[in-house]
């Protein structure tokens, strides 16, 4: 029967990857903090052993070494047979038949669910037999207390006393501090202790791009990185972040943040927008309905003032959204409400930056009331060597620290920017606006 390992004491004992130059502590280590995450008791996998990642491949139990299970075993460790482990793994293998390549992970994999059933460590007693008397079975809490040991490469960080230890983004004029902030606030969710990414790196945002780990500053991962916080190459990221670039000063730009991504994790169902054709449609959404809200002669001026269709049909932009005019920023669609499409999106209607825009837009704006300055419009925008077009329209409702209602997310149609652009204001809001209901009792 396989011995069961409950903390590092018995780790200890067993001598297992002892003495130098045997590499199991190392893999052990590896395997606990790259490889698995714990969630709710159930040892999630971050990599796929069917795939052979790392140098994984069928383990068959010929011999009966582990107990009998319905799930496959998989084995790692080979050091003849991969070069994708990390070099604090493979460091002391000296490529002979020694104990340099002893040391191997077993584990039972469930592919349907993607998590690890059980995990056990055992050692080569010659170059094809394991040896069943030392081989052991890591118990979920030996795994957790492996996870919380600090490698002596990167140090984990786990409360802000921590973070203030090591002086990052200090002093004036760094910025990483409130690089950090903003980060955690606009970029993270968490869900039931998974950070769900609110925009994706891949596409560019806020300046994210790709950090290649050319000389191992990270340890190794079948993931690619993505760094953000470079000042010199982004404008989109929030004036608290960039106050204090002086572009003469080194320091006011050394900080950055470095992630992992899994996009194929962090896919999110799209949600499927209703598209607007007529006024009776933008009638039924109450976007833009009462007062002090601005939606609908938002849309009204957009519509009239910023579009014309070319001979081909097109929405030309008489004013280039990137240029800023009116208000005009990136729309970064961090909560994902509006379609991947590969195009920029710009967003206009923020009344505490509105630009140039006129006074009949603008004028029931309240600082203090936050319906008043709680309607936008998004559009996409797409270009060649001949210009730039819409190349779609949206309208939506804010809720506030840059969160949007998806529910109240509606794609305008071309069709029905022709209809507005046709028709005078008084006309527009008299077909659109949702009439109070009189008071049942009448007035006496």
């Amino acid at each position: 029967m396989v011995r069961t390992l409950y903390a590092l004491s018995d780790l200890k004992e067993t001598s297992f990857g002892q003495p130098r130059p045997r590499h199991g502590l190392k893999l052990l280590w590896w395997f606990a903090h790259e490889c698995v995450w714990i969630d709710n008791g159930r040892m999630i996998a971050r990599c796929n052993p069917a795939n052979e990642d790392f140098g994984f491949h069928r383990f068959h139990n010929g011999g009966g070494l582990l107990p009998y299970a319905n799930l496959p075993y998989y084995e790692v460790g080979n050091l003849n047979t991969t070069d994708s482990l990390p070099d604090y793994v493979t460091k002391n293998y000296t490529g002979y038949s020694d104990n340099s390549n002893a040391d191997r992970i077993i584990a039972s994999f469930d592919s349907r669910l993607n998590r690890f059933d059980s995990i056990y460590v055992t050692q080569h007693s010659d170059q094809s037999n394991f040896d069943q008397n030392h081989t052991y079975r890591i118990s979920l809490d030996l795994l957790k207390e492996i996870k919380r040991i600090v490698s002596n490469m990167v140090r984990t960080l786990y409360a802000l006393s921590d973070l203030k230890e090591t002086s990052f983004g200090q002093p004036h004029p760094r910025h990483g501090l409130n690089l950090l902030w903003w980060f955690a606030h606009e970029c993270v969710r968490i869900d039931n202790c998974r950070m769900i990414a609110r925009c994706n790196p891949a596409n560019g945002p806020f300046g994210f791009h790709r950090f290649y780990n050319v000389g191992r500053l990270l340890p190794y991962t079948h993931l690619p990185y993505y760094e953000v916080g470079n000042l010199n190459t982004t404008d989109s990221l929030p004036d608290y972040v960039t106050e204090n670039d002086t572009r003469w000063s080194y320091e006011s730009n050394t900080d950055r943040i470095v992630v992992s991504f899994d996009s194929r994790l962090n896919r999110r169902r799209m949600p499927r927008l209703r598209t607007l054709k007529k006024l009776a449609h933008l009638r039924d959404t109450e976007f833009g309905q009462g007062y002090p809200r601005h939606g609908l002669i938002l849309l009204w001026w957009f519509a009239d003032e910023c579009i014309e269709f070319d001979d081909d049909g097109n929405m030309i932009p008489l004013y280039d959204p990137k240029r800023r005019n009116f208000g005009f920023h990136p729309f970064h669609n961090s909560e994902g409400i509006l379609p991947d499409t590969g195009l920029p999106y710009y967003e206009i209607g923020n009344l505490h930056h509105p630009g140039k825009m006129p006074h009949y837009v603008t004028k029931n704006y309240d600082s203090d009331v936050r319906e008043s300055n709680a309607d936008r419009i998004v559009v996409s925008v797409g270009s060649d060597c001949d210009g730039k077009w819409l190349d779609r329209i949206y309208v939506t409702h804010h809720l506030g620290q840059g969160c949007f209602d998806v529910n109240s997310t509606f794609h305008i149609s071309k069709g029905l920017i022709e209809i507005i652009q046709n028709m005078e204001w008084s006309d527009f809001i008299g077909e659109v606006k949702i009439q109070q209901r009189r008071n049942r009792r009448g007035r006496r």
